[in-house]
Parts: C-alpha cells; structure tokens; sequence
C-alpha cells in the first residue's frame, strides 16, 4: 500500500474514491461546492448528520474528476484516535465494496495531534480493509475483494506531514 500526502485541489484528483471526514459540530463544508450543495441537502433532510460510522455517497458534475465521493462521519464530540481508527475501518469497507484501489482522503484539523490521527486512519484502513478468502473456493474473480493500493492523505491534519 502507497501512502502519500497532497496539497493539491481535491476536485482535480481523477482517482476511484474520493474522502471527506467530517465532523457534525461543524458546518458541512468540504470546500468544494458541486459536493457541498450535495452534502447541504443531506443535511438539510437529515439524511445524513456526520455521526460515526454514517456514510454519505455522492456522484458529483464534472467538477470533481473521481469517479464517486464518499463523505465519512467522524462523530460529534470527543473525536479522538479510536473515532479516527473507527472511521477509518468504515472507510475502508466502503472503499472493499466500491472495488476502489485509489482513494484521496481529506481530513480536517481536530483535537488530537495530526501525527495521531493519520496514524489512526492508516491503521483503521489497514484493519477495516483485512479480508480473509484464501479458502472461499467457490467465489469467482469478480467477487473477489479489491485492495487498497494507494491512500492520498489531503487536508488540514495531514498538511503539518507535508
């Protein structure tokens, strides 16, 4: 698995999976707008409110080159390193179902140390995405699960990385 950090316009990344975590005690802004206005109505229906372990599919305009984006609840208070691991798992089996192998994950600034909490994503992606079929025989190719292949960190908490 390739682990790399970007400052680039996550709009331009033309990957599988593109990320946004966030947090409901903020306003649901990712900061690119085709996905804002998706993210807004979600909101505003309450289909979606940013709590833990809530997962919000988008399939924006032509702004955004990723094939789909995903926005990831992080919770709405204490957020710390497990809600980040959590999250991460979660990620990770959205990403297993999506057959993605690139995904760019945009992360904002939270209480704990950015250090903490990529080291936290990393490791909930890692565990969220083990799949165990060496001995499932009667799956076919297709069924088979997709590994994550490279991770974009994006964002706030990773930029103190770069």
């Amino acid at each position: 698995m390739k682990i790399t950090f970007s400052s680039r316009d996550a709009a331009a990344f033309g990957g599988d999976l593109l990320v946004f975590c966030i947090t409901g005690k903020s306003s649901p802004s990712t900061g690119v707008d085709s996905v804002d206005a998706g993210l807004g109505q979600a909101f505003a229906c309450g289909d979606f409110t940013a709590k833990a372990g809530q997962a919000l599919w988008l399939y924006p305009e032509a702004t955004v080159r990723a094939r789909r984006v995903l926005v990831a609840g992080l919770g709405e208070e204490d957020i710390d390193a497990e809600a980040v691991r959590l999250c991460g798992g979660h990620v990770a089996r959205e990403a297993r179902k999506a057959r993605a192998t690139t995904v760019r994950l945009v992360l904002p600034r939270l209480d704990i140390t950015p250090q903490e909490t990529v080291a936290a994503m990393i490791e909930g992606l890692v565990l969220g995405g083990y799949a165990f079929e060496r001995y499932k025989t009667t799956m076919k190719d297709d069924e088979r699960s997709v590994a994550l292949q490279e991770i974009i960190f994006d964002g706030p908490a990773s930029a103190a990385l770069r």
